[in-house]
């Protein structure tokens, strides 16, 4: 993660975010594993009126590093002008214009809630991700490993 020199006006305001975040429903469902998500639109929905009160704003953009990977570029900026960033790789489950929209879409999303400690998978504890088939389940939910679970 990078920063701008100053970051203590960006840090009051990413607080008061936070603690004024509400809880974001899951509206939407992964189709092959039926695992619930908030969407980008209902996560953005949710914050953008919060990160306007405390004068901050998301910039993200899509661009590659030197070994050629796309990546997407998540900024959270401060009206101070004191700003946090990092990069998302942007993974492509088909290399097709579709494929790439899906992988952008899923990098913003997962950029946006790692920078902001928004909460919008169903939490299983990590056992999708490590393969763990020992832990019970949530009501409603497999053991398969989804796109959504690797990100």
């Amino acid at each position: 993660m990078w920063s701008s020199d100053t970051t203590t006006e960006l840090y009051k305001a990413i607080i008061a975010v936070q603690a004024e975040m509400p809880v974001i429903s899951k509206d939407s469902e992964n189709p092959f594993f039926k695992n619930k998500y908030a969407g980008l639109p209902a996560i953005m929905s949710a914050i953008r009126p919060i990160l306007k009160a405390h004068s901050l704003a998301v910039i993200q953009g899509c661009g590659r590093k030197g070994d050629g990977q796309s990546v997407l570029n998540t900024r959270i900026v401060h009206s101070s002008g004191e700003w946090i960033e990092d990069d998302q790789t942007i993974l492509l489950e088909k290399a097709t214009c579709q494929g790439m929209g899906s992988g952008i879409t899923y990098a913003k999303r997962y950029g946006l809630c790692a920078m902001l400690g928004i909460v919008a998978d169903e939490d299983d504890d990590g056992n999708k991700a490590s393969g763990n088939k020992q832990a019970a389940p949530a009501a409603g939910s497999t053991n398969e490993v989804s796109l959504d679970d690797l990100l």
